[in-house]
């Protein structure tokens, strides 16, 4: 990088080293200054191509497709000929959805030149597109040409094989070559940005019941329970008081299988001075789901379609005993049940059900769920509880965390110890204290109070 910049400083009007500076910083993923450093060598050099290939690459990558497009159609004046530039512009175009055909000049490029779909600044944009666009003319036919033997998906991106396997998995065709899919999606490693296409190819294998389903289940439960972990947890660690067992039930926006409107049933007939029941759901929920959750719930809300810690951190809040998952692999619920919002997650056996480490019991049926409930209020005694309901035991933490962001330090510390005689072991209000002891001289205290927020978390 040194080399290329002083070579640039020492002749500016050439193009080559702006072009070998940008393909280091891509390396090292310094992103906008790459994609810098091919518009400064585009601009020295109107007829270089190769910076122009390279930038309009990165330009779709960055999801910046009319750019992408204008420059692709800049190298094509170059080289009319050029598959690389021919394909970027096409994919732009996809994205943003301004021609008809753009999917079979896609498939026609990679049929010339199949190794571009091992490109991943090509191949992934190129599966964003259809994603995108699933009306798109020619998309079937397309993905289904990519499930055929020989096919170049190894080392294309992870929502791409979703894509074939979720159109594969539409077809009444050649099972053979589905499970040919099936065998390829085990044989992948999957990053944590790949869950949500793990997710689908899961979801496709398990609805068409071929073997492979449950193993891709419970990868996609392993992956997410790795990459969304809570470094610190996000519930009390002693219950908050309430009689009332505290349920959270998370219900599929759209329609519900046959166990899920089982649950749904069994779950109305609890008494509602035992438990207090709250809905939620993945996205917008359907009039069938907000009937459904009327039937069971004092309260209703909806969470972003790919719920984030905020969405886990509010349920924690209620401290609920149990969160009961009936959504499973029909939607992005597995990130927030890694983070573990509740005491407990429990789902009811059905084909497209989370598995562990996602949930902690799996029940064969909805009665066997209800039953376990009914067994976990009689179970309960109060006098393990905090003293505090959850909202009071909410409201003394935000004053501690107010009295030290205020630098009042003697009503800061007072107040973190509060917190921790009603919730021993929560390791933020430990963590907290320590370092206003820290503050103030006091390293044998700051020392006890990190080694059991060390210990809490």
């Amino acid at each position: 990088m040194v080399c290329f910049r002083r070579a640039l400083r020492e002749n500016p009007r050439a193009s080559d080293a702006p072009f070998h500076l940008g393909e280091v910083l891509w390396q090292l993923g310094r992103i906008p200054d790459a994609i810098a450093a091919w518009r400064e060598a585009a601009s020295i050099n109107a007829f270089h191509l190769a910076p122009k290939l390279a930038l309009a690459e990165a330009l779709l990558a960055v999801d910046a497709a009319a750019e992408a497009r204008d420059v692709a159609e800049a190298a094509l004046r170059i080289a009319p000929d050029n598959a690389r530039a021919a394909v970027v512009r096409a994919i732009a175009r996809l994205l943003m959805r301004d021609a008809d055909g753009t999917v079979s000049v896609v498939g026609a490029i990679l049929d010339r030149e199949p190794t571009l779909l091992a490109t991943p600044t090509i191949a992934g944009p190129l599966a964003l597109a259809l994603d995108r666009n699933p009306g798109a003319a020619g998309r079937g036919e397309f993905l289904s040409a990519l499930a055929l033997p020989g096919a170049a998906l190894a080392g294309a991106p992870v929502l791409l094989l979703a894509l074939v396997i979720e159109t594969a998995a539409q077809e009444t065709g050649d099972r053979v070559a589905f499970a040919e899919l099936v065998a390829a999606s085990l044989r992948r490693d999957y990053a944590p940005s790949d869950h949500e296409a793990l997710r689908r190819i899961a979801l496709a294998v398990t609805d068409v019941g071929v073997a492979g389903g449950g193993e891709l289940a419970a990868r996609y439960a392993a992956l997410c329970a790795a990459a969304f972990a809570v470094p610190v947890p996000l519930g009390w660690p002693r219950r908050c008081a309430g009689r009332r067992i505290r349920v959270i039930v998370v219900l599929p926006s759209r329609r519900a299988n046959d166990a899920a409107k089982a649950s749904i049933s069994a779950l109305s007939q609890l008494p509602h001075d035992a438990f207090e029941i709250a809905a939620v759901t993945i996205g917008p929920a359907s009039t069938e789901t907000l009937d459904a959750a009327r039937a069971i719930a004092q309260g209703i809300a909806e969470l972003p379609p790919s719920p984030d810690p905020a969405s886990a951190k509010s349920l924690a809040a209620r401290d609920p005993d149990v969160l009961v998952d009936l959504v499973g692999l029909a939607a992005a619920v597995a990130p927030l049940l890694a983070q573990r919002p509740a005491r407990a997650a429990w789902t009811v056996n059905h084909v497209r059900a989370n598995v562990a480490p996602l949930v902690d019991r799996l029940f064969a049926d909805a009665n066997g769920m209800v039953a376990a409930l009914r067994a976990l209020h009689a179970a309960h005694e109060d006098r393990d509880d905090s003293p505090l309901d959850a909202s009071g035991v909410a409201t003394l933490w935000d004053e501690a965390v107010r009295a030290h962001q205020q630098g009042d330090r003697v009503a800061a510390h007072a107040a973190y110890s509060r917190v921790i005689g009603v919730q021993p072991g929560f390791a933020s209000a430990h963590y907290l204290r320590g370092v206003h002891e820290l503050e103030n001289n006091d390293a044998i205290g700051a020392r006890a109070d990190f080694a059991a927020a060390i210990a809490a978390a």
